[in-house]
């Protein structure tokens, strides 16, 4: 209680400080640690709340908010380097969009200009320069304006099943970043079915809950298997051998887990070597990223320039 109302206090932000002291309240009067962040749910994630839960009735409270602790630090560093390794190639993007955007309307059309006075048949590139040229004021906002659009409604979107059942599926396909996508999602199960089973966690509602931190159909398919198989009498081991997204050193280490009955340790060690795999793949796309980005705006500066100068050759013939 004491720790609670002191964070309440002493946090920067003043929403937090409020949910804080509301759920101080709520344990004073006799709720459950769990029950009261549970009435936080877009503070506070399922993860979070099962977890202390899981810790309330193993009576391990103080070994699960350690892990809990580790487990954010961890997802939080994921996330910053990711972040950081994609924000380059982005600024390059947006670069290359201003450049573009910038010669359309100021450099293309004072060459026409000078074409129209001359008379000169036009090439077919130049014409087409010239018209997006003319409508670059309308082409270019109309461009970031749908960029915004879409990523503002991107959450919506996934609301629907359809959509997010196909996304999901094409993020794991996708050439160079699907590879990368498959070890994120994958660490995040594994990391999570690690500490709920070393929480206590039954097994069934250990692999529920990795599910929905990792938040993909793909791996809802794949722990809905695990868990047939489970009511049946089986291993994990045996419904993971059957299914795609587990990578036969996951299904070698949730085997050695399962037969030594230390599989939340293993786990553990698995996701280590998964997290240097995740940083490795990144440094990887990175590597082909930035070459890919100089060859398109070489290509797409390339052809302006030869639609602009590709009449000045047809002048000069003209003079000849």
């Amino acid at each position: 209680m004491d720790c609670l109302s002191s964070l309440a206090k002493e946090n920067e932000s003043k929403n937090l400080s409020d949910i804080l002291q509301d759920i101080t309240k709520k344990i004073e009067q006799g709720s459950n640690i769990s029950e009261a962040f549970s009435k936080y749910p877009k503070v506070f994630s399922s993860f979070f709340v099962n977890l202390l839960r899981a810790g309330e009735a193993a009576g391990k409270f103080d070994y699960v908010l350690a892990q809990l602790a580790v487990y954010m630090e961890k997802e939080y560093d994921l996330r910053r380097r990711i972040r950081q390794a994609f924000s380059y190639p982005l600024l390059v993007l947006i670069m290359i969009f201003l450049v573009i955007t910038v010669i359309m309307i100021v450099v293309v059309p004072a060459f026409s200009k000078v074409y129209l006075k001359i008379g000169i048949p036009l090439p077919g590139p130049t014409i087409a320069l010239i018209a997006i040229s003319n409508n670059a004021l309308y082409i270019f906002p109309t461009i970031f304006i749908l960029a915004v659009g879409l990523w503002a409604l991107r959450k919506r979107f996934l609301t629907i099943p359809g959509v997010k059942n196909r996304l999901d599926r094409w993020k794991l396909s996708m050439a160079m970043i699907g590879k990368v996508y498959h070890k994120v999602i994958l660490l995040k199960f594994i990391r999570t079915l690690s500490i709920m089973i070393a929480a206590g966690q039954q097994v069934s509602d250990a692999l529920d809950i990795a599910k929905d931190v990792a938040d993909n159909v793909v791996v809802s398919d794949a722990t809905s298997m695990i868990q047939r198989n489970i009511k049946h009498g089986g291993t994990i081991t045996d419904a993971v051998k059957l299914h795609s997204f587990f990578p036969p050193a996951v299904v070698h280490t949730i085997s050695i887990g399962e037969m030594a009955g230390k599989l939340d340790e293993i786990l553990d060690r698995s996701a280590i070597g998964i997290e240097q795999e995740v940083d490795d793949g990144i440094k990887n796309i990175i590597t082909k990223i930035e070459p890919l980005l100089m060859v398109i705006l070489s290509l797409v500066v390339g052809f302006i320039l030869v639609a602009i100068y590709l009449p000045t050759f047809d002048l000069v013939k003209m003079i000849h």
